[in-house]
């Protein structure tokens, strides 16, 4: 089976799932968040995105920004989600490290399953199921192939 297929199996047996992305936010870790978001959401998911500080006001165009827990300034809640999920999606990192301190803790500590959706070289082991391809230009290139490559293909839209 194709890890594409894999990630959105693992995506459906999960119940609460967390999505993260690295420590100051841009475009491909706000993009690739909101996208595998809204994707999940259509599979009628509890899903939630922690992400370590806040996105740029810039980026708000993109409609759900506000829906990113930020644990700098919700770090109870951020916790709570995380012990809580049974599935963690780690988007456009490739070591906890890259999430602060604060976070990496956090991370660390987590027990359940996670997926690691990244483009950058060396991956840390942390991950369940990692889809790591360092030819491709973002995360969001990624999240795309999972879903058009999966049997949830016609879930895809402009929105996501």
């Amino acid at each position: 089976m194709e890890i594409y297929q894999q990630i959105v199996n693992l995506i459906q047996q999960s119940n609460k799932i967390v999505i993260t992305a690295h420590k100051s936010p841009d475009g491909d870790s706000i993009g690739s968040s909101l996208g595998l978001f809204r994707f999940i959401n259509k599979l009628n998911k509890n899903v939630t995105i922690c992400h370590p500080d806040k996105a740029p006001t810039f980026f708000n165009w993109l409609g759900d920004v506000q829906d990113i827990i930020v644990f700098e300034e919700n770090e109870t809640v951020v916790k709570d989600a995380i012990a809580a999920a049974d599935l963690l999606i780690c988007l456009d990192y490739n070591d906890y490290s890259r999430v602060g301190k604060d976070m990496q803790v956090v991370l660390e500590q987590y027990t359940g399953k996670v997926i690691m959706i990244d483009h950058h070289l060396n991956p840390s082991p942390i991950a369940d199921l990692l889809l790591s391809k360092t030819e491709v230009c973002s995360t969001a290139q990624l999240i795309y192939d999972v879903i058009s490559q999966s049997d949830k293909k016609s879930l895809l839209d402009t929105h996501i």
